[in-house]
């Protein structure tokens, strides 16, 4: 066997036999994990939840920021266009 999955077999017996221990109790000792696991099952799905709602809103704000950001560079084309024809206008007066 190698080093790495002896160590990971070590570290996991404990865990195995706890898990043993406790599925050996009898059915209303097990209530209270089981009560726990299912408190934090319910935890995770309303992180998820919430996970899911942030990831939604940075995306609108995202689409909203892509759009401003494309109204913008089209302003700045008509005023650049602008200013080359008011430019184009003043060149026939001198002072």
């Amino acid at each position: 066997m190698l080093p790495i999955q002896t160590s990971y077999l070590t570290l996991l017996a404990p865990r195995c036999r706890r898990s043993r221990a406790t599925l050996k109790k009898p059915p209303r000792q097990r209530l209270p994990l089981t009560a726990k696991l299912a408190a934090a099952a319910e935890q995770q799905s309303a992180v998820a939840e919430e996970i899911s709602r942030s990831i939604i809103n940075v995306r609108d704000v995202s689409e909203q920021t892509a759009a401003a950001s494309d109204e913008t560079a089209a302003s700045s084309v008509e005023l650049a266009r602008l200013g080359n024809q008011l430019q184009m206008m003043v060149s026939h007066f001198r002072l």
